[in-house]
């Protein structure tokens, strides 16, 4: 991970990856969103099987988050504990503050792990477990 034009950023993420394999697309919080919703792990495995690719579901790369579709949502914005995620996007450098910084300091001993970690913009949302409704039916119309 390292600083570019848009902020701290990686060249290539599990996320992109999926992204890349026509999984899904992602959400203002920058997480990523599945038929299976938001809070998950992304894996990948890199090989020279040759594979029909999946046909794409969405028309953009933020097709699957409400906040993009019609402007209807911000749950994310309301989960963040240090005010990270905000309409305009994702401040990575306060989130990553409260991940890599506050959070295991103050965490850490309680729970008896170095690394604690967040995803409180991944739950109690709308894409928790399920692209939403109003999401799915332009795609329904868009395939």
């Amino acid at each position: 991970m390292s600083d570019t034009p848009v902020g701290i950023a990686s060249r290539w993420s599990e996320r992109h990856a999926a992204y890349a394999a026509g999984l899904g697309t992602f959400s203002l919080s920058d997480g990523f969103i599945t038929p299976r919703g938001i809070a998950h792990r992304c894996g990948s495995i890199v090989t020279t099987l040759p594979l029909a690719p999946s046909p794409r579901k969405f028309s953009n790369h933020h097709s699957n988050c409400l906040h993009y579709h019609d402007g209807s949502c911000g749950a994310c914005i309301a989960r963040c504990p240090v005010g990270a995620i905000t309409r305009y996007g994702h401040d990575k450098m306060r989130c990553r503050e409260l991940v890599y910084g506050t959070a295991p300091e103050k965490l850490s001993v309680a729970y008896g792990v170095a690394q604690t970690g967040c995803g409180l913009c991944q739950t109690k949302v709308p894409c928790e477990a399920a692209i939403p409704a109003a999401c799915r039916v332009s795609i329904d119309v868009e395939a």
